[in-house]
C-alpha cells in the first residue's frame, strides 16, 4: 500500500523541483539586473564627473597591472597544482592548463556552481577521482575566500571608516587573528565539511597534510596580493597614486572578488566588484575610479578568455 501510495507522490516531486528551480533562477537574473542597473548609474554619474582633460594614460603601469592580472591565474594554477599534490595527485602541466583555465569561464554563468563542476570533471578526465577532484575545487574556493576576507581586514581601519566607526579597527584585528587560526588544516576543512553537510553536499574526503597545505594557503594570499597591485597599477596609469595606497587598493581588490565568490549571483560578479571600487575607493580616486573599475573588468575577461583559449588547445593536443 505504501508503495502505491508513494508512487505518485515521487512522480509530483519532479515537476515541483523544476518549477522552483525555474523560479530560482528568474529571481537570481532579476537581481543580477537590479545590481548591474545601480552600479551602471554609479558609474555613469561618476563619468560625468571626470575632468577627461587630465587624465592621462601611462604605458609601463598598464603594462604591470596586466602582469599582475595575468599572475593572479597563475597564482591559482599553482594553488591549484600544489594542493593535488597534497592529495598524491601529480598530474602533467597540460592537463593542468586545462583544469585551472577552461573551468574559470564556468563563473560567468550565475551560481557559481559551473565552475567547479567544469573543475571535477577535467579532472576525472585525466584520472583524478571525483571525491578528491570535488574537494580541491571545493577547498580552492573557501581557501580564496577566506584568505580574501583576511586581506581586506585593512579596510576597517581606512579614513572613511574610521570617522564613522573609531573602534572598527578591533573587529578588523579580530578578523585577521580568527581567519588565520580557521586556516589550519583540521580547522578550516572540519568547519567546511559542516556546512557541506548542512547544504547537503559531499564532504571534503580527507585532511591534506600542514606541509604540502601550507603552499595551496601562500597561493590563496598572494593572488590577492597580485589583485590589489593591478588595482593600484591601473589607477597610475591615468592618475596619480601613492605607494603608501597600495595596502587598501590590495583589501579592496581582496574585498571585491571575495563578495563575488559569496554573492555568485551576478556573472563573475559582474556590477558587484565595481561596485565594490567605487564604494572604497571612490575618496581616494575620486571619480576616475569608474575608469579604472572597467579597464580592470575588461582585461580580466580578456586575460581569461585567453587563457582558457590556451588551457583547451593544450588539453585538445595532449588528448
Amino acid at each position: 500500500m505504501t508503495e502505491v501510495v508513494g508512487q505518485p507522490v515521487r512522480a509530483e516531486a519532479s515537476p515541483r523541483r523544476a518549477r522552483r528551480a525555474a523560479w530560482v533562477r528568474v529571481v537570481t537574473w532579476l537581481i543580477c539586473a537590479i545590481v548591474l542597473a545601480f552600479v551602471t548609474v554609479a558609474l555613469v554619474k561618476q563619468f560625468r564627473q571626470v575632468e577627461w582633460s587630465q587624465v592621462r594614460f601611462r604605458p609601463v603601469p598598464a603594462l604591470l597591472a596586466v602582469l599582475c592580472i595575468l599572475g593572479v591565474s597563475v597564482t591559482q594554477l599553482v594553488a591549484r597544482w600544489t594542493l593535488l599534490l597534497a592529495y598524491g595527485q601529480r598530474l602533467p602541466w597540460r592537463a593542468q592548463l586545462q583544469a585551472a583555465w577552461v573551468p574559470q569561464l564556468g563563473k560567468y554563468v550565475p551560481g557559481g556552481l559551473a565552475s567547479v563542476g567544469g573543475a571535477v570533471y577535467l579532472l576525472r578526465k585525466h584520472g583524478v577521482p571525483g571525491a578528491i577532484g570535488l574537494s580541491v575545487a571545493v577547498l580552492l574556493d573557501a581557501l580564496a575566500v577566506m584568505a580574501g576576507l583576511i586581506v581586506s581586514a585593512p579596510l576597517l581601519v581606512s579614513g572613511p571608516v574610521r570617522q564613522r566607526m573609531p573602534h572598527a579597527w578591533m573587529a578588523g584585528a579580530a578578523l585577521i587573528v580568527a581567519g588565520l587560526l580557521t586556516l589550519h588544516p583540521k580547522v578550516f576543512v572540519g568547519l567546511l565539511n559542516f556546512a557541506l553537510r548542512k547544504a547537503r553536499r559531499q564532504p571534503i574526503a580527507d585532511v591534506p597534510p600542514l606541509s604540502r597545505y601550507l603552499w595551496p594557503v601562500l597561493a590563496s594570499f598572494a593572488q590577492w596580493v597580485l589583485a590589489g597591485l593591478g588595482l593600484w597599477f591601473m589607477t597610475w596609469t591615468i592618475t596619480d597614486a601613492r605607494l603608501a595606497q597600495v595596502p587598501l587598493f590590495i583589501a579592496s581588490a581582496a574585498l571585491a572578488m571575495t563578495v563575488s565568490y559569496l554573492v555568485p549571483l551576478s556573472p563573475g560578479g559582474l556590477g558587484v566588484r565595481e561596485g565594490i571600487y567605487v564604494l572604497t575607493l571612490n575618496q581616494i580616486i575620486g571619480p576616475e575610479v569608474a575608469i579604472v573599475a572597467l579597464a580592470m573588468r575588461v582585461i580580466q575577461t580578456i586575460i581569461e578568455l585567453v587563457l582558457a583559449g590556451v588551457g583547451a588547445w593544450v588539453g585538445r593536443v595532449s588528448g
